[in-house]
């Protein structure tokens, strides 16, 4: 097809899109427009505390990250599932073991189930 000049996302949002050949330059263009559509989605509908977090990040890449890592809500099925098959496996420290399990229960305090004192490690 003429003109058509596909791109992938992922060198987008990772960041690791680079200046283009000559040839290249119409799809150097699109990955700019994309990463540009992403900056004005992310400016429009996320929370105003959650874009004045991550707004200075100097990468997409970072920006969607910092999203995942701290605002989305893990499955709550999954979660439960992990919490109750979790186990001592035989060549692992207490400490690491432990390390897990506050991973797990950090989860389920992001799903948004309160957890007593009872439960906290």
């Amino acid at each position: 097809m003429e003109g058509y000049c596909g791109f992938r996302i992922l060198p987008v949002i990772n960041g690791t899109h680079r200046p283009p050949s000559p040839t290249k330059a119409v799809q150097f263009q699109y990955r700019e427009s994309m990463s540009k559509l992403f900056e004005m989605k992310f400016t429009r509908t996320l929370p105003v505390e959650m874009w004045e977090a991550i707004k200075d990040k100097p990468s997409l890449s970072e920006k969607w990250a910092s999203i995942c890592a701290n605002y989305t809500k893990p499955n709550l099925a999954k979660v439960l599932t992990a919490l109750t098959q979790i186990k001592l496996e035989s060549k692992e420290s207490v400490s690491r073991f432990a390390v897990r399990l506050r991973h797990i229960l950090d989860d389920v305090l992001r799903c948004g189930l309160p957890i007593t004192e009872a439960f906290r490690v």
